[in-house]
């Protein structure tokens, strides 16, 4: 399902212009023809997410609204598209994302509910933050190691899925970082599983960096 079809069969008051999302007309424009006609879920430094309506059920639409938020739904799409992470069964679906453009302005996936601490410290037995720290620890047993880091090593409940998961996620795909998947409000729950929302800002943020 194509964006354009995606718009026409959803029940929005007027139907969207698909040339308010190509390359040749301004970020700011286009974000403003999605706020006029759409809820706004969130707003990043990059990208904005809105609540779209697709076959019944409400979505999010995340669209860029600078180059970073650009070179974000690049990353991101191609994470959410690769079948070894999706099998890992913790990133949100992705149901469609901008091929018009040489690179997608808009990624459109699957809406989850929101999560709290509770639910990562009931399967770690620690914060999130807190447990993404050992688990790349695991990962890189040779690096030094604060003493809380030390300390929740042995809090750590490695018994789960999700501990499996990251770990795999992070041993196949290096180029993702830390602060991808550390930070609680990059997840959500899905089906009633933690899923993680947004992947790849810290990686390309990084790459930035390199270039400057």
């Amino acid at each position: 399902m194509k964006f354009k079809d995606f718009l026409n069969e959803a029940p929005l008051p007027d139907k969207w212009d698909k040339d308010k999302f190509k390359g040749r007309l301004d970020f700011k424009g286009m974000v403003e023809y999605a706020i006029e006609r759409s809820k706004v879920l969130g707003k990043g430094s990059s990208r904005i997410a809105f609540e779209i309506e697709y076959e019944g059920r409400p979505t999010a639409l995340k669209i860029a609204m600078n180059p970073a938020g650009i070179a974000q739904n690049e990353q991101e799409s191609k994470y959410l598209n690769d079948s070894l992470i999706v099998d890992l069964g913790i990133t949100i679906p992705i149901i469609d994302f901008d091929t018009t453009n040489i690179k997608p302005r808009w990624i459109h996936t699957e809406m989850a509910d929101s999560i709290d601490e509770d639910v990562f410290i009931k399967i770690f037995g620690i914060d999130l933050k807190n447990a993404i720290t050992c688990i790349v620890a695991d990962n890189n047993v040779m690096a030094p190691q604060s003493e809380l880091t030390k300390n929740n090593m042995k809090l750590l409940n490695r018994d789960n899925d999700l501990y499996r998961s990251i770990k795999k996620l992070l041993v196949s795909n290096p180029d993702i970082l830390y602060g991808d998947i550390a930070r609680i409000v990059n997840w959500g729950l899905y089906k009633n599983k933690p899923v993680i929302l947004d992947i790849g800002y810290d990686s390309v943020s990084s790459k930035i960096k390199r270039l400057k």
